[in-house]
C-alpha cells in the first residue's frame, strides 16, 4: 500500500498504545515511521465505527470508487471523433442512428440516499424473489426517439434480431440504419452477422469496457432512478406494469432527458 502521511496518521490513531499518538500532520517532520497497516487491516478499519466517528476530525470522508476501462483512452477518443462524424453524416443523409443496449431490472428495490433527521433510521421493504425484466432499448439522439422490447426472456441473439427488425419497420424508406452496440457476446454471434448481411442494419461497436461512451447507458441510470431506487412494488405484476408504463411514456421526461443525453462524453483514463 502506498505510504502516505494520511496512512501513517490513521495507523497512529488506531494504535492506542503507540507513543506517536500525539503527532499530527501539521507540517512538522514526522517521527520514525512505524509498521504500516496492511491493505486488509486498513480496509477493515475504514469500515469501522472508529473511523466514521473520527472522519470529521481527520478531514476524511467516505467516497464511492469509480471504474475505468482496461483499454487506453486513445480508443475512446477515436470513437468519440468517429461518432461525431457519423452523427453529421446521419443528419445530412437522413440515416437513422441508434444507441442500443440491454438492461435487466430486478424486482427488488435498490436502497439509495434519502433525507432523514439526525439519528433517525430509514428502512425500505424488500422482495424475496429474483424475478427480473430484461429490456432491449434503442435511443436515437437526432430524433430523440426511444424504442424498446421488454420481456422476462433472456437477451440473446434471437431477441436482438427481433428488436432490430422492429427498428427497421420504423424506417421503411431508409437505405441504412446505424446501430451502436457494446461487445456483449450475443452482439458478435454468427446469427447477428448473418442478419446484418441481409438487412439495412449496420452495427458499430463501442471500444471494450467503455459504457461511458453510450448514451443509452445514461438512460438506463435514469430509468433505474424512476423504477427501482427507493421504489417498492409488492408484486411482480405491479412491477411489470410500472416498467411498461414508464417505457411507454418516455416522452413525458423529454425535458429532463434533453439535458442528460447530451453529446458530451467523458474520456476515462485507465492504467
Amino acid at each position: 500500500m502506498k505510504d502516505t502521511r494520511g496512512t501513517r496518521e490513521i495507523y497512529r490513531r488506531l494504535n492506542k498504545n503507540s507513543s506517536l499518538l500525539t503527532w499530527k500532520p501539521n507540517g512538522v517532520a514526522p517521527p520514525k515511521r512505524p509498521k504500516i497497516m496492511s491493505n486488509a487491516s486498513l480496509d477493515a478499519f475504514t469500515r469501522s465505527a472508529a473511523c466514521r466517528n473520527s472522519s470529521n476530525e481527520w478531514g476524511i470522508d467516505g467516497k464511492s470508487q469509480s471504474f475505468f476501462p482496461k483499454k487506453p483512452k486513445k480508443k475512446q477518443e477515436e470513437f468519440v471523433s468517429n461518432d461525431g462524424i457519423l452523427r453529421k453524416r446521419s443528419s445530412e443523409q437522413a440515416i437513422p442512428l441508434y444507441f442500443v443496449d440491454a438492461c435487466h431490472l430486478v424486482h427488488n428495490p435498490i436502497a439509495d440516499q434519502v433525507y432523514a433527521r439526525v439519528g433517525e433510521e430509514r428502512t425500505l421493504p424488500a422482495n424475496s424473489g429474483r424475478q427480473r425484466i430484461n429490456i432491449i432499448g434503442g435511443y436515437n439522439p437526432l430524433s430523440q426517439q426511444f424504442v424498446f422490447d421488454a420481456s422476462e426472456e433472456n437477451v440473446n441473439a434471437e431477441r436482438m434480431i427481433s428488436f432490430m427488425q422492429q427498428v427497421e419497420t420504423l424506417h421503411p424508406d431508409s437505405e441504412a440504419i446505424w446501430v451502436i452496440v457494446d461487445n456483449a457476446r450475443y452482439n458478435h454471434a454468427k446469427l447477428m452477422r448473418e442478419y446484418e448481411k441481409n438487412s439495412r442494419i449496420r452495427f458499430l461497436f463501442l471500444p471494450p469496457y467503455s459504457p461511458n461512451l453510450s448514451l443509452i447507458e445514461r438512460f438506463w441510470r435514469f430509468a433505474k432512478g424512476k423504477l427501482v431506487k427507493n421504489k417498492f412494488f409488492e408484486t411482480f405484476s405491479l412491477f411489470k406494469e410500472a416498467v411498461n408504463n414508464f417505457l411507454s411514456s418516455v416522452q413525458d421526461y423529454a425535458e429532463a432527458l434533453a439535458t442528460l443525453l447530451t453529446e458530451k462524453f467523458q474520456i476515462i483514463e485507465g492504467d
